[in-house]
């Protein structure tokens, strides 16, 4: 929800900001995320998620479950297959 006055909108973005500074930038997008999904839209939600290392919590549960960037398929080759490529045409 839009703010009513822009001065309350940049004193929501400083409080952000000095989460940053309190608990890392990346402990801070993870808590947003968490946030976000659990439509938690207040600073005291975000900055109880950090002080409760719920952030953390999440991020454990969440590494077994990511999924692979890429898929496997025999016609898919990786940065081995093209740098020996390369260097068998310089050593010509």
């Amino acid at each position: 929800m839009p703010k009513k006055y822009p001065v309350q909108a940049v004193r929501s973005a400083d409080g952000i900001l000095c989460l940053v500074e309190r608990f890392g930038h990346d402990r801070v997008v993870l808590a947003c995320q968490i946030a976000m999904e659990s439509c938690m839209f207040g600073f005291n939600e975000l900055e109880s998620l950090l002080v409760n290392r719920e952030d953390e919590k999440f991020h454990v549960q969440m590494e077994g479950l990511a999924p692979e960037l890429t898929t496997k398929h025999r016609n898919l080759r990786g940065k081995d297959y093209f740098n020996s490529k390369n260097i068998e045409k310089n050593d010509k």
